[in-house]
């Protein structure tokens, strides 16, 4: 107001003075616009500032109301129950064991001159439990359905052999444990422990039957690394296996050879319900040994093609579909796997 009521008295005063010096009343009108025109920038300057403290400690509140970062478990005592079909065939003179190629078919024959196609059907029942500490524990029961067709070729003469034989399948306990929280660079890390048991009863007593399990305890350790980047999500896990030696009838002492794996992959989400998802993975085996003697051509390299899909139903809802197709004579030439969950 001041600005303003000097500028309408001082006009005509200043015209009267000097006479129409006009350059003197414009630079006195342009100081006095300089001058207003600073103090207005000072004003909004220091409303700005203002403001700007006002919403950081706003947006601090705000961050400090926020829940912690997810974690890859839900909350302790959550209990989740997941069904999964899986379908695995195979051709050659080789026993797979959980998609490793253990051991030579040589209790059956000579191996050079036999031609296996065999199919296995498995249902899983998964039952998983939240603990506390960001943990988890989790149990895979399998009730397997396994069939073989094997052609001799004796020479002139060629017989053909049809075996199947269905029941329970070795028993897996899983303990995972979050060991690191995502933050914007790094992923979230987890560990896994494995042991899987022998309830599947084995040919190894029995050559004349097929075996549901592989006859032998392991223990598999394991890290997974997985990173949440929208619309993608990233995982990457490498693993190694103890195979545990047994003593068979038929045989002697086996020792499996030990394995280690790895494996990564994304998923990508093309809708709000559908995302599509692919990975590589690959296997190391160790040579087997019986009776202390190395088998020939029993250490191996695995590796296999996955790609699936999952389709959310509901809100609690979705059905998972992948298949893996191996990429080497060692590795199971199909597999498919379909999954569901029955509660969350």
């Amino acid at each position: 107001m001041k600005h303003s009521l000097l500028i309408r008295f001082s006009l005509p005063c200043l015209v009267f003075i000097f006479h129409g010096n006009v350059q003197a009343n414009t630079t006195l009108y342009q100081q006095l616009d300089a001058a207003t025109t600073k103090n207005h920038a000072k004003q909004q300057k220091t409303k700005t500032t203002k403001n700007k403290r006002k919403n950081k400690r706003k947006n601090k509140k705000i961050t400090q109301r926020l829940p912690p970062k997810p974690s890859p478990f839900p909350v302790a005592g959550k209990l989740k129950i997941l069904l999964q079909y899986s379908m695995s065939e195979t051709t050659g003179n080789q026993l797979y064991v959980d998609g490793f190629s253990l051991l030579p078919i040589f209790v059956a024959g000579n191996i050079e001159s036999q031609d296996i196609v065999r199919t296995g059907h498995t249902l899983s029942l998964f039952v998983s439990r939240s603990l506390a500490a960001n943990s988890q524990i989790s149990l895979s029961i399998p009730y397997r359905q396994e069939s073989e067709e094997l052609t001799n070729d004796e020479g002139q003469t060629t017989t053909q052999t049809r075996k199947s034989v269905r029941g329970l399948g070795d028993i897996r306990l899983t303990y995972s444990k979050q060991l690191f929280k995502h933050n914007h660079r790094l992923p979230n890390l987890v560990g896994d422990a494995t042991w899987k048991t022998t309830t599947g009863k084995d040919s190894y007593e029995n050559t004349e039957k097929l075996g549901l399990g592989s006859g032998f305890n392991s223990l598999r350790t394991g890290i997974r690394a997985m990173k949440q980047d929208d619309p993608a999500f990233l995982y990457a896990g490498v693993g190694y296996t103890w195979n545990f030696k047994d003593k068979k009838s038929t045989i002697g002492s086996i020792k499996p050879g030990n394995a280690y794996d790895l494996s990564f992959g994304a998923s990508y989400s093309l809708t709000d319900s559908f995302s599509m998802n692919f990975g590589l993975e690959q296997g190391w085996a160790m040579k087997t040994t019986i009776n202390g003697v190395n088998v020939v051509n029993s250490d191996k390299h695995t590796a296999a093609l996955a790609i699936g899909g999952n389709l959310k139903v509901s809100a609690k809802r979705f059905i998972s579909i992948r298949t893996k197709i191996g990429l080497n004579e060692a590795t199971p030439g199909f597999q498919l796997q379909i999954g569901m969950p029955l509660k969350i």
